[in-house]
């Protein structure tokens, strides 16, 4: 064999190597996968404008439920006596003891021996008057929501085109998304927005994103840092110009000590490999060539991302008073990391400068058909506190108005207790947090518990929004919640927003007034 011929091989196998490893997944969630991909492929072809971002500095943080929360117990009738109906109707199709939480503790008994009972607290709707129920894991979302910085958005879920009772839905001509009641159908419907296909690559907020990039800066530039996430590769955040940017959280996770040779790293020696032979060939297809550029220019992102991201400290005090920390694992570590990141693209003397981004926190194990009440008790404080801990990084750097987290799940569960949790539904009630919420009362429509009966159903009839069990039709689209946040992002109501959303018109139209209304903008 000749000389050349070795090297050809030795680089071939190299490729090969590389390839094996993220085809095992060995590199799937790593900082260092996510630069090597960033390639930015169609930016030779795709070489519209960017928006060009007014109003500084602004990102966007999605806060995955995996495996659908059980939302109606996370946000509940409760009323203003103690023989309220809509929390009497709650009690009845949900169980009195069963997956329902207790109104308060004098009414229904003394504290278990975990020190709960199931009890909710109470929060003000200004819009209806009505008094709602958070579960009692959520002290610190209550005290965020009474100062006006929280929300929810009631019975909202994926759909096509409207359906506004039992009727429509049963209309053969009405299109209905594919999959419902699915996991991985329904958590790609919230991601992509087009509810009608399972082919979809690039999600909502990916494609977004895009419209705030530069499609000529080169992948080792800032467009690099546009869309971060710490729950791995997504959809939701995967655009054409822009993947997903993955970080753990202690920052860049780096390939087996990249960056530092080590005569006996194998990893070190085939990325090495694989570059030197990139550099070396000249490509005369334009894709191609764009795919060797943005490939090499890469390559280093991940170490200049955790230069910036090591000197950031977090603040310890807000107001004064100390900040509830970031916790080292789960939801308060990942929230932790999205933080710093923040202020690595904040920092006048970082190169990694942005003016918009998007982060992706995911918490998982949420597909409660049995134990539901305990593991939500288990679960939701952890919840809880995160969402706080990163509420006073935000006051204490003065972004609170600069930074909306919003949540998503794969749907709702079902009204009715199936013995010992609750099952595949539809229509939920996300979360969103930040300075930029018209906070004070909930959007949407909160379904109407007053006819919930003893068949474990709220209004099954023609004119309801019962599909059984209390799977609730949703009366609020995701497109409607997303279109709101990409408009408080700075996506126009023209073009571009349908790009996005591509059933958007379906829902709003626009005319000077908000989707929603629960963002300020």
């Amino acid at each position: 064999m000749s000389k050349n011929s070795s090297a050809n091989s030795q680089s071939l196998e190299a490729r090969r190597t590389l390839l094996k490893l993220g085809a095992c997944g060995a590199m799937t969630n790593a900082t260092f996968l996510s630069t090597l991909m960033h390639l930015k492929t169609t930016s030779a072809v795709l070489a519209d404008p960017a928006i060009t971002p007014s109003g500084g500095y602004k990102a966007l943080v999605c806060l995955f439920f995996n495996g659908a929360i059980d939302s109606f117990n996370v946000l509940a009738p409760y009323g203003t006596t103690q023989a309220d109906a809509q929390y009497a109707g709650y009690r009845s199709i949900r169980g009195a003891t069963g997956a329902a939480l207790k109104r308060n503790l004098a009414w229904d008994g003394a504290l278990n021996a975990n020190g709960t009972d199931g009890y909710l607290l109470p929060i003000n709707d200004s819009a209806t008057g009505r008094t709602f129920g958070l579960h009692h894991g959520f002290p610190f979302l209550k005290e965020i929501y009474d100062a006006g910085d929280a929300t929810f958005v009631v019975n909202t879920g994926a759909l096509v085109q409207p359906l506004l009772n039992n009727t429509g839905f049963n209309n053969s001509s009405k299109i209905k998304p594919i999959g419902l009641y699915s996991h991985p159908d329904q958590q790609r419907h919230w991601q992509t927005a087009v509810p009608t296909s399972r082919n979809q690559v690039q999600g909502w907020a990916g494609k977004m994103a895009d419209l705030f990039t530069d499609p000529g800066l080169n992948a080792s530039q800032s467009n690099v840092y546009t869309a971060i996430s710490t729950a791995g590769q997504s959809i939701l955040l995967t655009g054409n110009r822009i993947v997903p940017y993955s970080i753990g959280t202690n920052g860049a996770v780096l390939l087996n000590s990249y960056g530092t040779p080590l005569p006996n790293n194998p990893y070190d020696r085939i990325f090495r490999a694989v570059q030197t032979d990139l550099a070396s060939q000249t490509y005369a297809d334009l894709l191609e060539n764009t795919i060797k550029n943005e490939r090499l220019g890469a390559k280093d992102a991940a170490l200049a991302f955790q230069g910036a991201f090591s000197q950031v400290t977090l603040p310890t005090t807000v107001n004064g008073n100390p900040v509830v920390p970031f916790a080292t694992t789960g939801l308060g570590a990942s929230l932790g990391a999205v933080a710093k990141s923040i202020k690595v693209a904040q920092s006048p003397t970082a190169p990694l400068q942005q003016q918009r981004q998007v982060f992706l926190v995911q918490v998982g194990g949420w597909d409660h058909h049995a134990n539901l009440l305990t593991q939500q008790d288990n679960m939701i404080p952890a919840i809880d506190s995160g969402l706080k801990a990163f509420y006073d990084f935000l006051v204490a750097e003065n972004m609170l108005d600069k930074v909306t987290l919003f949540s998503i799940s794969d749907f709702a569960r079902t009204l009715s207790f199936n013995g010992s949790g609750s099952d595949h539904a539809w229509g939920g009630n996300p979360i969103v947090m930040g300075g930029a919420v018209n906070g004070g009362r909930i959007y949407g429509t909160y379904p109407d518990f007053v006819s919930a009966n003893v068949a474990n159903s709220i209004n099954t009839g023609g004119n309801g929004l019962d599909r059984g069990r209390g799977v609730l039709i949703p009366t609020t689209s995701t497109d409607q919640y997303h279109a709101e946040i990409c408009e408080w992002f700075g996506v126009p109501n023209n073009s571009n927003m349908v790009e996005v959303l591509p059933n958007i018109r379906n829902f709003y139209a626009g005319g000077g007034s908000h989707p929603l209304g629960f963002l300020n903008y």
